[in-house]
């Protein structure tokens, strides 16, 4: 899974890498975290949803093995 850009390390997970990207822009905009959650929007879960997919062995769509 390639990291998003402009976020963090290559270490974090792919959606702790979004979370520290929505923050960071948030900050940009003068605005800042008020809960312990943050949204994520619809580009956020398609996004997901292609990485998933692009993952995801054909042969065993079930599986957690890699």
């Amino acid at each position: 899974m390639s990291p998003i850009e402009g976020a963090g390390s290559g270490s974090s997970s792919y959606i702790d890498q979004l979370k520290e990207l929505q923050q960071k822009q948030l900050k940009e905009n003068g605005q800042e975290k008020v809960s312990g959650q943050t949204d994520l929007k619809q580009e956020d879960f398609l996004s997901l949803l292609t990485q998933q997919l692009a993952q995801q062995d054909p042969f065993k769509p079930v599986s957690n093995d890699r």
